[in-house]
């Protein structure tokens, strides 16, 4: 999954659910999409190009909101 099958395993586990496409990246690719994928050096430069966006965020709903939802995120 896009997310290392986290998302699949909840819905397994919580809901009892299989998705039918297991492989999302796969499955965009086999349908002509092109897939992009960032070097460690591109997502750092995203992620500091973005940092004012993020910024905002934690203002307006809050720095553990925020917090909790990029742990969720590095898993």
């Amino acid at each position: 999954g896009l997310d290392g099958d986290i998302s699949i395993n909840i819905l397994k586990d919580t809901f009892g659910e299989t998705p039918e496409i297991l492989d999302q990246v796969a499955y965009v690719k086999s349908k002509g999409t092109e897939v992009i994928e960032l070097t460690e050096a591109e997502l750092r430069a995203f992620k500091e190009a973005t940092k004012p966006v993020l910024d905002k965020w934690v203002s307006e709903v809050g720095t553990d909101f925020v917090t909790a939802a990029t742990l969720d995120m590095s898993k």
